[in-house]
């Protein structure tokens, strides 16, 4: 040991001595430097600090990797041509000594890269006061594992690569053998046909993290797990990489005999080097059975990609009227509830059979109801036939008691979906956590071989068939702060109408009441949210005002949600992305003539609210021209006129007889007897109310 660390500390001088490394280094911790300083002079629309820091770690990190493995084999190489390592016979150091000196001082290097990057992103949260600095284990954890186990895993590539081979084609070899995964994870993603995603486990980095993108919002970083399996085996398995460099460097000195401890340290770091990599290995494939059988249950043969993401009303003769949901967390992704669910018959004479949905990996422990009935389940759909038949008007109440998983994952299981962690929540409606009334298909896939196992995979979007109150307890103290689409009465406690049905999501949240609507952000983000929320209330109670087209302000604006949870984005929904833009309505079914108030409206509606597309034009002939690409005739270029003059009186003129025109528009009987010129002129010049 005394020697090795001798061999350490010769070959950390000699590192140290030559540019490269210190100029690498510092040119790492500048970059953070200048991330930081870019982000914080003006944060507007570039998101969470959390976003920033993943998005450029990366690119950044996989540049570093690379740079670190060439330093390693520079390293060697420079060695072989100065003559060192002849000279070193004369020194009295087994292989073993030699070569884990100079590889520990080479991987204590390539650590301070992971050393800068912690403290960049963690001091980063830290001044700016970031609500992101509450998880900073598991940024931590995630930074290191991705930079630090990328590192070991490069480093320890370009030492044995270069300790095999001689000459300038190491220095080629290497940047091919880093563009490998690369190409493996964009080829899985977009090539025809897409490669086998199971090769996206030989790469220096979690593609879990780092493709599907890492943060999530309010839950930060919820799937850390697949990142630790895939990242960590790698790490270990890089003990193989250094035995194999010993067995090959044995043909090129003969330094003093190997001792029988070094021997067998050897062969257990070969072993379980092989082990740990297999083990994680076959969990990662499991994950991609897993996805693989996910898709397999629910594939629709002929489903196109449009009606993958159309909205679906669930075809049931029965709507619920209430539920009370008493839910527990005994344990890690696992809940158990009891769901006390009424619903009422409504659209046939008579109906003997009601249909729930409820995620398949959760077993139904029971099901009572108030009447005679039995009860089947057939994967996701719980069936239950009453031995009478259900009346129009008449109701049902029901008990479900119910247990189980309530993980899911996305993006060819690598993605964590769904998950109840210790301080983390996230179980979304279409999950079917709770059941939902008729029979729905949770996910649609359809046939896509540019994707990674040749399909697209996307939840099923559903709105509700009616809205129905509901009471929720969680019990056992769990996640008293969560956010539903009802309003939390207390500690743990929700009650409230929606006619979007449940989610239930804890993390990083904070909420705020605007003008009688709740805002849900991250807390970094809530201020801008608000104010944007704000502008968009303001935009609806002009159009009201001023075209009388009165919109449906949504109880609950949020950001939480991705693309994904797509069902919350009807007309309609008490729930609502908050950055939703509100753009001027139009009436449909009228000629060109009819069509050029559309565009005066939004003309208007743009300049009130200095919106860029209208702001690039100093007057509407100008905007109209631009959008037409011809020379109106006739009737429209009499309206064009009649608008110029309008809009030459400045101030609101022409604002008031845009509305004006569009009422007329909208009453109009059929749409396309409207004639705007006749209108103007029978209103009069300045008559607009």
């Amino acid at each position: 040991m005394a020697k090795l660390m001798a061999v350490f500390r010769h070959e950390w001088t000699l590192l140290w001595r030559g540019k490269a490394a210190p100029v690498l280094l510092c040119a790492f911790a500048a970059f953070w430097l200048f991330t930081i300083i870019r982000y914080e002079a003006d944060p507007n629309g570039r998101g969470l600090r959390g976003d920033v820091f993943y998005n450029q770690l990366y690119p950044v990190s996989m540049a570093v990797m690379l740079m670190c493995s060439l330093t390693a084999a520079h390293r060697i190489e420079k060695e072989r041509a100065g003559g060192m390592q002849p000279m070193s016979l004369s020194w009295n150091v087994s292989n073993g000594a030699w070569l884990g000196g100079k590889w520990l001082a080479l991987q204590a290097y390539g650590q301070l890269f992971t050393l800068v990057g912690a403290v960049a992103q963690l001091g980063w949260f830290a001044a700016a006061g970031s609500a992101s600095l509450r998880q900073w284990p598991v940024h931590l954890a995630f930074t290191s594992l991705q930079l630090g186990c990328g590192m070991v895993f490069m480093i320890s590539l370009g030492f044995t690569v270069a300790i095999m081979l001689r000459g300038r084609f190491v220095y080629l070899l290497l940047p091919l053998l880093w563009m490998c995964p690369l190409f493996i994870e964009n080829e899985g993603h977009t090539g025809t046909p897409a490669l086998e995603t199971i090769w996206r486990w030989f790469s220096p980095y979690g593609l879990t993290g780092y493709k599907l993108f890492p943060f999530r919002n309010v839950w930060e970083i919820p799937h850390l797990q697949p990142v630790i399996q895939h990242q960590l085996p790698l790490a270990i398995a890089s003990l193989g990489l250094f035995v194999l460099g010993v067995a090959a460097f044995e043909r090129s000195r003969n330094g003093p005999r190997e001792t029988l401890t070094y021997r067998l340290a050897t062969f257990i770091a070969g072993t379980v080097s092989v082990i740990v990599l297999s083990a994680g290995f076959a969990g990662f494939a499991g994950r991609i059975d897993g996805q693989r059988e996910q898709i397999d249950h629910y594939s629709t043969q002929g489903l196109s990609h449009e009606k993958l993401y159309e909205n679906e009303v669930p075809d049931t003769d029965f709507v619920p009227d209430r539920y009370d949901l008493t839910i527990r967390f005994p344990g890690q992704d696992t809940l158990a509830a009891t769901a006390v669910v009424t619903v009422r018959q409504q659209r046939s004479e008579s109906s003997s059979d009601v249909y729930f949905t409820l995620n398949r990996s959760i077993r139904v422990v029971s099901v009572e109801t108030d009447r005679p009935a039995t009860w089947s389940r057939d994967g996701d759909i719980v069936a239950i036939r009453t031995e009478q038949p259900i009346l129009r008007g008449e109701t049902m109440k029901l008990t479900f008691v119910y247990e189980g998983e309530i993980d899911e994952y996305r993006e060819e299981g690598l993605l964590k979906y769904s998950f109840a962690s210790k301080t983390m929540l996230n179980l979304p409606k279409s999950v079917a956590w709770y059941p939902l009334i008729g029979k729905r298909q949770l996910i649609r896939a359809a046939d896509h071989n540019n994707t990674a196992i040749g399909h697209i995979a996307v939840n099923g979007i559903y709105v509700e068939p009616a809205p129905a109150t509901y009471r929720v307890s969680l019990e056992d103290g769990a996640y008293s702060d969560a956010v539903m689409p009802i309003v939390r009465t207390s500690p743990g406690r929700y009650e409230g109408t929606s006619g979007y049905g449940l989610f239930l999501a804890a993390g990083v949240i904070a909420e705020k009441d605007v003008e009688g609507v709740r805002v849900v952000d991250h807390p970094d983000m809530l201020a801008a949210t608000t104010e944007e929320v704000r502008r968009t209330l303001e935009r609806q109670k002009f159009i009201e005002s001023w075209l009388g087209e009165k919109a449906d302000i949504p109880s609950l604006w949020t950001t939480i949600f991705t693309s994904q949870e797509g069902d919350w984005l009807f007309d309609g929904s008490d729930v609502r992305w908050a950055y939703m833009d509100v753009n001027a309505p139009r009436v449909e079914g009228g000629d060109d003539l009819a069509d050029m108030v559309n565009w005066l409206v939004s003309w208007c509606y743009g300049k009130r609210f200095d919106i860029d597309y209208v702001m690039r034009f100093d007057r509407f002939e100008s905007f109209y021209l631009r959008l037409q690409g011809r020379q109106p005739a006739g009737k429209q270029s009499r309206l064009l006129e009649l608008i110029a003059e309008e809009e030459r009186q400045g101030g609101d003129h022409l604002e008031r007889m845009a509305g004006t025109l569009y009422k007329a528009f909208k009453s109009a009987e059929p749409p396309n007897s409207f004639d705007p010129v006749e209108t103007w002129q029978r209103i009069g010049k300045g008559g607009a109310s």
